[in-house]
């Protein structure tokens, strides 16, 4: 039987660098992704499974897909806190939008 939290990397939509590395900084202290994406029918069945998983987020299987096992990398799940920093001025550069290839030029 597949695990009901193996499907969540085709629900991001975009993904955006912020905070101090994205500001460039020498010395930043991690990496701060915000994850914009859409929920499906789906989406209730990884927050019962992660809910009957012991203390992990909802979104821990989809950071799992997207960084792995690296610590340092923050992710935020909240397309309206994005917004929110983006309109104070915090800058956002889009680091991937669905469609776009995942190849390096």
């Amino acid at each position: 039987m597949r695990h009901p939290c193996a499907w969540p990397l085709p629900l991001v939509d975009e993904l955006y660098l912020f905070g101090s590395y994205a500001r460039g900084a020498l010395e930043p202290h991690d990496v701060d992704v915000a994850v914009d994406f859409h929920r499906d029918e789906r989406m209730p069945q990884l927050e019962v499974a992660s809910n009957f998983s012991g203390p992990t987020p909802p979104h821990s299987e989809l950071r799992r897909q997207l960084a792995g096992r690296r610590r340092g990398i923050q992710f935020r799940f909240d397309t309206a806190l994005r917004r929110q920093l983006e309109s104070v001025g915090m800058p956002m550069l889009r680091l991937w939008r669905r469609g776009d290839s995942l190849q390096h030029p």
